[in-house]
């Protein structure tokens, strides 16, 4: 009896470990299938992530080429203002050359027409016909405002 007993107590321990067990697989096998469920999502999320860091990268590539493009263009036109500035320089050099030398040539000019004896006498005469000028010019202001006030 005891072993009768004891065997009908393995067996229901066996079908307890048995049910347990299936119980266990069950469950274990519905976290696999939500597993494999969330792993197919981020399969798919992975895959339009790709596609559009391919597309991402496609653009990228192609500003930095238009980028380095614009560059170049670049590198000549301040080259070009480089020769610009260079050229105004000298323009601007020659232009006080030419100043300081027409600046020397009159000071050397008006130093000897101040020196020479025939310019003193024409600075004379036409200082008198201005003072000469101007007196003719009052004396007609004068008749003019006799005339006005009559």
């Amino acid at each position: 009896m005891i072993i009768s007993l004891s065997v009908a107590l393995i067996a229901i321990a066996f079908t307890v470990l048995v049910i347990y067990l299936v119980i266990t697989l069950k469950s274990a096998k519905v976290s696999i299938d939500q597993a494999n469920d969330t792993l197919a999502e981020v399969r798919d999320k992975v895959d339009n992530i790709e596609v559009e860091a391919m597309n991402l990268l496609q653009n990228t590539n192609a500003i930095t080429g238009d980028v380095k493009e614009k560059m170049h263009s670049l590198d000549t036109l301040f080259a070009s203002i480089g020769q610009i500035s260079e050229s105004v320089h000298q323009v601007t050099a020659s232009a006080k050359e030419v100043s300081s030398t027409v600046s020397r040539t009159v000071t050397s000019q008006a130093e000897k027409a101040i020196h020479d004896p025939k310019t003193t006498e024409i600075l004379k005469w036409t200082t008198l016909a201005m003072q000469i000028w101007a007196r003719w010019k009052n004396v007609k202001s004068e008749e003019a405002d006799q005339a006005s006030t009559q």
